[in-house]
């Protein structure tokens, strides 16, 4: 599971319940591979995930309800936005 540190931004669509986020997630761009001595080395980065939202649907997506369930909920799966100066 990975730990995020923040949403940036989401949408939601409430037709199929599908939501969009944004967050900066630990763990998650390598930036020393694993030498005989030392092992690989990972900071956190701009990921994106798609998932459908809670089953409840008076539960509206907030930012602070979407940041706890994605904390909650090892499951998701995030793809690295690859930063711009790479």
């Amino acid at each position: 599971m990975s730990e995020v540190y923040e949403v940036y931004e989401y949408s939601w669509n409430s037709e199929d319940e599908m939501i969009y986020v944004e967050a900066e997630v630990a763990d998650s761009i390598m930036v020393s591979h694993a030498t005989l001595y030392e092992p690989e080395q990972w900071t956190h980065g701009r990921c994106m995930t798609t998932f459908v939202w809670n089953d409840d649907p008076l539960d509206v997506p907030t930012k602070e309800n979407i940041f706890s369930h994605i904390n909650n909920n090892p499951a998701i799966e995030w793809e690295l936005i690859i930063p711009d100066d790479c």
